[in-house]
């Protein structure tokens, strides 16, 4: 069945001399994965420079039940990026944003509200002129909502830590567990940033550090067999 959507590049990998494998997260289709032919020969008809990781595409694509693997008949760019090649913070912001979504976005299911996310959050990232080093970690808060484990914003001057299992402030450290943040103002900030409010949120290197290791392991916690997330150590060296 030929059918047109958009998608983002999720991951490239080489497949043969001249062809690459590329998962797609598709606004149609959920992620799907497609090779590519030709696309390392010199005169290629199809740009690698399109298939950048986190790249916004549109295309046409042969998709069958019957495969896993599908064929791409016309793809182009639908949003080109204006910043984001041009500086060093936001490329490695980027390359976390794209690692957690390639280790946590796994079904060939249709989820378009999860599709327009990330789709905001590249476009965010890029027009963005400052201000945007904790945009990571709001895009991880969002991120968890729409897979469905975000955290419960019930922030209180009783309730100050967080149960990383139960994705919830709470008073007391829980006795079954050690996931726990015993004081979380910052990500109750942030949880209610990411949401649409209006509040002030400026954190220290540190902090920023501390709190993007917490959301590490929230999503160990919540994503079944999540394999290791490693770009964001990168992240420390940069903002």
């Amino acid at each position: 069945m030929l059918t047109k959507t958009k998608g983002i590049v999720f991951r490239r990998i080489p497949y043969s001399e001249t062809s690459v494998i590329v998962d797609i997260f598709t606004e149609e289709h959920g992620l799907m994965s497609y090779i590519i032919s030709g696309v390392r020969k010199a005169r290629a008809r199809t740009s690698a420079s399109l298939l950048e990781v986190m790249s916004i595409v549109d295309m046409v694509a042969y998709h069958s039940d019957k495969k896993k693997l599908h064929r791409i008949k016309e793809i182009r760019s639908a949003y080109v990026c204006q910043s984001i090649p041009f500086n060093v913070r936001k490329g490695a912001i980027l390359l976390f944003m794209a690692e957690l979504c390639s280790k946590t976005i796994r079904e060939p299911d249709q989820n378009r509200n999860l599709y327009e996310t990330i789709v905001r959050y590249i476009k965010k990232l890029d027009l963005l002129q400052s201000g945007y080093s904790d945009l990571h970690l709001e895009f991880m808060i969002s991120l968890a909502d729409e897979l469905g484990f975000g955290p419960t914003p019930n922030y209180s001057e009783e309730a100050r830590g967080f149960d990383m299992m139960g994705g919830e402030f709470v008073q007391n450290q829980p006795d079954t567990h050690f996931h726990y943040i015993p004081e979380a103002q910052n990500l109750a900030v942030l949880i209610e940033k990411s949401r649409g409010g209006n509040v002030e949120f400026q954190l220290t290197r540190e902090s920023r550090s501390a709190l993007v290791d917490h959301l590490v392991d929230y999503f160990r916690i919540h994503v079944d067999n999540l394999r290791e997330i490693n770009s964001h150590l990168i992240l420390r060296e940069v903002l």
